[in-house]
């Protein structure tokens, strides 16, 4: 790795376990990194106390990384999404009510168990889209919001 002083480093550790802590000389100071986790594109790493998000690529790779259109990344805070697979055993709510943050929605059952899904936020109830024996996977929307003043999140 290249480092801002200008200095650089190469280390002759393996990257496979999740806590590999790797130790180079760099001048005169002794550098510690820490590999936390594998990224699809790299890895998470610890560094002097921090963690940072390391890309690796190849030259092409990095090349053709400057075409890509970036990720566009939708809010799901007006929706209320299944948390796991399961069914819906009872919905507590009704299209048109107003839910104060906390307040349970739903009843999942997943696994011979009943998990009630609360309210993150206050908000209106728009559309209920899973009803009672509904299944449900997880990610799928559940309960559809307005914000509480009725303009849409």
């Amino acid at each position: 790795p290249h480092f801002g002083d200008g200095s650089s480093s190469s280390s002759s550790g393996a990257a496979g376990d999740a806590d590999d802590a790797d130790a180079d000389d760099v001048g005169e100071q002794r550098i510690v990194t820490q590999l936390l986790a594998p990224l699809d594109e790299g890895f998470l790493m610890q560094f002097r106390g921090n963690q940072y998000e390391c890309v690796v690529r190849s030259p092409l790779q990095q090349e053709l990384s400057a075409h890509m259109l970036p990720v566009k990344v939708e809010s799901t805070e007006h929706l209320l999404l299944s948390p796991m697979p399961g069914s819906v055993a009872e919905v507590l709510v009704h299209e048109g009510d107003v839910v104060d943050a906390g307040a349970p929605l739903c009843v999942l059952e997943a696994m011979k168990m009943q998990n009630v899904l609360h309210a993150e936020h206050a908000a209106t109830v728009k559309r209920i889209h899973a009803g009672a024996g509904t299944r449900v996977q997880t990610g799928d929307t559940v309960i559809e919001f307005e914000k509480a003043d009725g303009d849409e999140a």
